[in-house]
């Protein structure tokens, strides 16, 4: 089952040696990365979440609240491993954060941002198919 966890002493290097396909690797930092922006972006509640099936870490994200105008929420990464993609990890996780980000806000928006156009993201949780270049929010009530 799909959870997400804590970034913590036990799990962290687990998480950091997480990859993608050689294709999609230009489009995000690198799992160390991503656990680093979190720390660096504190100021900003910047979260970053361990994405796990049974235990075991087959992802990362990291979510981080805007500081100026329009507020919301940037999910700035997220990847999930070369070995456990296309099996519905990804949905599953995007639909939990955005659950956590419903209890903790009064805030609106999260904003996915696409550098590709060779992919689409299908956020069932959400409703919403995003494609193409540009920034998309979607509600999160």
């Amino acid at each position: 089952m799909i959870r997400l966890a804590e970034i913590t002493e036990e799990n962290w290097y687990d998480v950091a040696c997480l990859s993608v396909k050689d294709s999609q690797k230009e489009f995000l930092a690198p799992p160390i990365g991503i656990i680093a922006r979190g720390y660096v972006y504190r100021d900003c509640r910047a979260k970053v979440y361990a994405i796990e099936n049974d235990g075991v870490p087959v992802g990362v994200a990291l979510v981080r609240e805007f500081t100026d105008e329009p507020l919301g929420y940037d999910l700035q990464q997220f990847m999930i491993d070369a070995r456990y993609q296309r099996r519905g990890y990804g949905s599953a996780a995007l639909g939990l954060i955005l659950d956590e980000l419903r209890k903790v806000t009064i805030k609106s928006r999260v904003a996915l941002r696409k550098r590709t156009p060779r992919r689409s993201v299908f956020t069932k949780s959400a409703g919403s198919l995003i494609r193409g270049t540009s920034t998309r929010t979607l509600p999160i009530r």
